[in-house]
């Protein structure tokens, strides 16, 4: 377990050169990748970890329909921040464009040393907001006795468990090492790095540490860091998701190491000089234009139906709707689903919600075993057998008792 520690503080309202600190918290912080034994490494633009089959129901790699920004001339990187409703089943939660002289509320500036005093020196004024950009700046500071002094960041004041962020960035040239990630609010591990660079700027890393002792599953790219990039990052309850460009290049599909807790987006450089490691040799900044997050929308109900008359027992057509229900819910990360079961029965009430109860729970022990076959048997299933109080349609018509005589799926 890492022992690297640094100072956050926020800038006063008037600029990050003359800031003076109004706040500090301790934050433990991230150590390199690369120095640890990988698990796994992708040569191919997909790969999935731990040996799993990846069952990740999202846009195809090849289309590049994830958020990667738009055309936009006046935008330092030719192009703008994607809009509210460019990633479909997800709503924007936040945007910045970083278009001010300042920092934004919600973000935080590291000082002091990571790793116990091994690795970078993190300085406020190397930290700067201005022509549209936000620019992290590694040089050697005369207020640090010539030292290679970073820049580096978090948006701790906006935590979340879930979501997807995305970011778009360059590098100026190699030397110091640049990492985009989600860090966990109160203790390491997890850790979610999305963009990790070890001071080069022909490819790049993404590394997920999770466990006691921090085990980890990596993918690694080759690719142009000088160069603008959308790097985005799709968190849910059971599933990592990288993204560049609006495409896939790598994936993490075991649910039981997926981080559950609060985490925060963190943008980052790193020298590691004492270490003969991405140590400068000159000047070099990391550029970023904006930065997007988004949260996971409530997804409309789904429709199990339609029973046979006075039945509560699954058909073979009834189990291929749950299983299919099944596969959406470990897809989308979903935490939980309530079941609400109708009925048709015209005979009493209490036998109709009697029915609808039996209904619901059959959709329930069906849906339970087939996540559990998917790997993903924490899902919260609850059943309401009232549906029949507030029918779907009309029990005095034969279209209308069909349409009643089903369960509905209420996911999230």
């Amino acid at each position: 377990m890492p022992s690297n520690r640094c100072t956050v503080t926020r800038p006063a309202a008037k600029g990050l050169r003359a800031h003076q600190p109004t706040r500090r918290v301790t934050l433990a912080f991230v150590a390199v990748a690369l120095l640890l034994p990988l698990s796994w490494v992708m040569s191919s633009s997909v790969a999935s970890a731990g040996g799993v089959k990846p069952r990740f129901v999202l846009p195809s790699p090849a289309t590049g329909e994830f958020p990667s920004g738009v055309a936009d001339l006046a935008e330092p990187s030719g192009q703008a921040p994607p809009g509210p409703t460019s990633f479909p089943g997800y709503v924007q939660k936040y945007v910045q464009d970083f278009n001010g002289t300042s920092l934004p509320p919600k973000w935080d500036v590291f000082t002091g040393k990571a790793n116990g005093g091994s690795g970078s020196q993190w300085g406020s004024a190397h930290v700067v907001v201005g022509g549209g950009l936000l620019s992290l700046n590694t040089f050697r500071d005369p207020a640090y006795n010539n030292q290679w002094v970073s820049g580096g960041l978090c948006m701790c004041g906006a935590p979340s468990t879930y979501g997807a962020y995305f970011v778009r960035s360059r590098e100026t040239g190699p030397g110091p090492t640049i990492v985009e990630l989600l860090w966990p609010v109160v203790a390491w591990p997890p850790e979610i790095d999305f963009n990790e660079t070890s001071g080069v700027v022909s490819g790049t890393s993404a590394t997920l540490r999770y466990g006691p002792g921090g085990q980890q599953s990596q993918v690694q790219r080759t690719i142009d860091m000088s160069q603008w990039h959308t790097w985005g990052v799709i968190w849910t309850r059971t599933s990592v998701l990288y993204t560049v460009d609006g495409h896939v290049w790598g994936r993490f599909q075991v649910p039981s190491r997926v981080p559950h807790v609060s985490m925060t987006l963190n943008i980052q450089q790193q020298t590691w000089c004492s270490s003969n490691f991405a140590c400068p040799t000159s000047p070099q900044s990391t550029l970023v234009d904006w930065v997007s997050e988004y949260r996971a929308i409530p997804r409309d109900p789904v429709t199990v139906g339609s029973f046979a008359p006075n039945a509560t027992s699954l058909t073979s057509a009834l189990r291929v709707q749950v299983a299919s229900l099944a596969e959406r819910v470990q897809a989308q990360g979903d935490l939980r689903v309530t079941l609400i079961g109708y009925s048709a029965s015209m005979a009493s009430n209490s036998s109709a919600v009697t029915m609808s109860a039996r209904r619901a729970l059959a959709v329930k022990n069906y849906l339970g075993a087939a996540l559990k076959a998917l790997g993903d048997p924490d899902v919260v299933i609850t059943t309401i057998g009232s549906g029949s109080a507030t029918p779907v349609a009309s029990n005095h018509t034969a279209a209308g008792r069909v349409l009643n005589c089903r369960v509905t799926a209420h996911i999230s």
